[in-house]
């Protein structure tokens, strides 16, 4: 008799909650690819010239800096 009881009441629930409606959702599935040339390159460069003085190093240094930037401009 108890398990008939616990059948009673176990049942009810289940066929009501298989009656329900399932609960809203989106499933999304995608794949992609892209390719393109490349347009852009980014670079670190440095110039390092020593002197008497700070003046001068740095003179030197822009100038140097000036013909790198040049080469590379001219390069394309």
């Amino acid at each position: 008799m108890p398990l008939a009881l616990a059948a009673a009441i176990a049942f009810p629930a289940i066929a009501g909650a298989a009656d329900s409606p399932p609960p809203p959702r989106i499933v999304v599935t995608g794949e992609g690819e892209a390719t393109a040339a490349p347009d852009l390159a980014l670079l670190t460069l440095s110039v390092m010239r020593e002197a008497k003085t700070a003046r001068a190093a740095l003179d030197a240094n822009n100038d140097a800096m000036a013909s790198v930037i040049a080469a590379m401009k001219s390069a394309g």
